[in-house]
């Protein structure tokens, strides 16, 4: 085995023929054979076989089996289990849940399966599903059924708290040698989003209005969820790129140059950005892995230094790519190219991520309130009466408006106000 710097292996975990990371936590008898095991990641009590366990996979509890399987921003409920043996040919089934998805207490899994980017699976599964492009979906479990509900993780706490956490939760200690990047809407989660929009259209438009379920890849959804589930991810799509053209602005509102014209110049001297992947908590430009992938067949990249350089560049490249990928969803959704776009469209586009952000800010916060009602209250006060659980609730939880994260979210929502009108401002000036 191999362990890098600042992880931990101890109180009788078991390693065989397996990597580890920087900053990992094993123990507690955990036993990990044939794995890969990246950044941060924890993993305690259970079992790992045949893993690539990207950054940020957490599993603390006992009975839980992790196998024949890729993950990443991963969290794994107590009794989470997986059978990749089908008693034919022996065990030759893999799975992929992608960034951000978990398992709740006692999930069964069979493989292959496939999952989109933060999806909750609940309950148990004897259909081997691919729902990769429906992502921030809940899956559950009901007579034997999957039952799949696009985009109602979007504006949960959970996939709030978890994309904001992430970062603050990196103990790695000088060279960090993952390339990660953190964050929630990217043009790898728009890819698939976008394709979640055209597919649930689909779906609406080839279903019958009496039909309560529809069918699709290994899962039923409930018919009357389609549009919302296209509201919800167009949502989605306003906040993505009305973010990335606030970030290009502010970055470049201090030279006097028009803006638009910085724009065009980026536009046609760089190559076009078309697909994207997610390396292992890299996102990256298709292309680009397509070229680093040629360098190394034809020899023009012959050690572990020029791989890694390579890999450097292509994570130092997102922000640039990004842009580009943006323009070019921009034309698609307005169906013009950006130099055509006036000051007043562009405002228009930063509107929309302001009225979209606020409200998905507003539905996270509808969502922890919850965490506040009657039902959470229950076993509060014990022998006293309703005034004594209020009280017992209160000094042990807090109150809503005093909770830290929801604090932080109403701060975020007075802070796009702010910015979309400092924006507002710079684009009056420099646009044209």
């Amino acid at each position: 085995f191999i362990i890098l710097s600042g992880s931990k292996v101890e109180s009788g975990a078991i390693l065989e023929s397996s990597f580890v990371g920087q900053s990992v936590s094993i123990g507690k008898q955990y036993s990990a054979e044939n794995c890969l095991i990246f950044a941060n990641s924890e993993l305690f009590h259970g079992e790992g076989c045949s893993i690539f366990a990207g950054p940020y996979t957490v599993s603390h509890h006992k009975s839980t089996l992790l196998i024949a399987g890729f993950f990443s921003f991963y969290n794994a409920g107590s009794g989470t289990n997986q059978s990749n043996h089908m008693y034919k040919l022996g065990p030759v089934h893999q799975e992929i849940l992608e960034r951000g998805s978990k398992t709740g207490s006692f999930s069964y899994m069979l493989w292959p399966s496939q999952t989109g980017p933060f999806t909750n699976i609940i309950g148990k599964h004897y259909s081997h599903f691919d729902t990769r492009d429906l992502p921030f979906s809940i899956i559950t479990e009901h007579e034997r059924k999957s039952v799949l509900s696009p985009a109602m993780n979007l504006f949960t706490v959970g996939t709030k708290r978890d994309s904001q956490k992430w970062p603050l939760r990196d103990k790695r200690k000088g060279e960090k040698y993952d390339l990660i990047l953190f964050k929630l809407f990217s043009p790898f989660i728009i890819e698939r989003v976008l394709r979640g929009i055209k597919l649930l259209q689909n779906l609406q438009e080839a279903s019958e209005r009496s039909q309560e379920l529809v069918n699709y890849n290994g899962t039923v959804i409930k018919r009357l969820l389609l549009r919302p589930a296209v509201k919800y991810y167009e949502m989605a799509i306003k906040i993505f790129t009305g973010q990335v053209l606030i970030d290009f602005i502010l970055l470049h509102n201090s030279n006097n140059v028009s803006l638009k014209e910085n724009l065009k110049k980026r536009t046609a001297e760089s190559k076009p950005v078309k697909m994207w992947l997610d390396i292992g908590g890299m996102f990256a430009a298709r292309y680009r892995i397509e070229e680093l992938i040629e360098e190394v067949e034809s020899g023009e990249i012959n050690d572990l230094a020029g791989l890694n350089n390579k890999l450097i560049n292509i994570y130092n490249s997102y922000t640039d790519d990004e842009l580009l990928w943006c323009l070019n969803l921009i034309k698609e959704v307005k169906g013009r190219d950006i130099s055509s776009l006036s000051t007043d469209d562009v405002i228009e586009i930063l509107n929309e991520w302001r009225v979209n952000s606020i409200k998905l800010n507003n539905m996270i916060l509808r969502d922890a309130e919850k965490e506040y009602d009657q039902a959470s209250k229950i076993g509060y006060g014990r022998d006293g009466d309703e005034n004594d659980k209020e009280k017992d609730f209160t000094i042990v939880r807090g109150a809503f408006e005093d909770n830290s994260f929801i604090s932080a979210v109403k701060k975020e929502s007075e802070e796009v106000k702010n910015k979309y009108n400092k924006v507002v401002s710079v684009l009056n000036k420099l646009w044209e």
